[in-house]
């Protein structure tokens, strides 16, 4: 199953959270345009007061400057907001309760694992979560699909905080967390964007 299918199968299990932090996402943009309108008003405003011909001469200028202001703030705050959210997948991924989080793992493991004899070297964070059973698991679901299923676990942990590596002679396919959240970004920031924000 591919990554995008796995994280995306994460992302509907927890839909309603998802939909929650968008609302909250859409209302927090809406206060932001609204509090930017009122900003370019109150400078034109407040250009009025000191004089109507100034005001006239540098009214456009000041109301565009004001007008940029306002969207920089604004995709400053949409910015924010779109961390926000990745960091919440992340957070919830990585409090997935252990049968998930083993599911998970299970599946990206399979994708990921090209002869079915590498080195599974974990993450320093996740040695108690990926451990023999998981991977005696993923060489049963590899025998199946016609792979070697001959996964080891190495008793050295990876120089990564959490997930695992992948090795293969001098091949190494890192599945940190790290790199699999900033994949899943990379592919799916245009669509999150898009949902939040229009």
């Amino acid at each position: 199953m591919p990554l995008e299918k796995i994280l995306e199968k994460i992302i509907q299990d927890n839909d309603k959270e998802i939909r929650k932090i968008i609302d909250e996402a859409e209302s927090r943009a809406s206060r932001i345009i609204e509090e930017g309108k009122r900003e370019a008003e109150r400078v034109v405003g407040e250009l009025t007061r000191e004089g109507i011909e100034n005001a006239r001469k540098g009214g456009e200028r000041i109301v565009t400057l004001a007008s940029l202001e306002s969207r920089k703030r604004i995709l400053g705050e949409k910015q924010r907001i779109l961390g926000e959210v990745y960091q919440e997948v992340e957070k919830r991924i990585r409090n997935l309760n252990g049968r998930d989080y083993r599911k998970l793992v299970n599946r990206i493991m399979l994708k990921s694992c090209q002869s079915g004899e590498e080195l599974v070297v974990v993450g320093k964070n996740d040695r108690k979560r990926i451990d023999q059973k998981l991977i005696n698991s993923v060489n049963a679901e590899l025998v199946k699909a016609g792979k070697k299923g001959k996964l080891k676990l190495s008793p050295e942990p990876a120089s990564i905080p959490d997930g695992f590596i992948l090795k293969s002679g001098k091949i190494e396919i890192s599945n940190s967390w790290e790199n699999i959240l900033r994949s899943l970004r990379e592919k799916t920031e245009e669509e999150v964007i898009k949902l939040l924000f229009t």
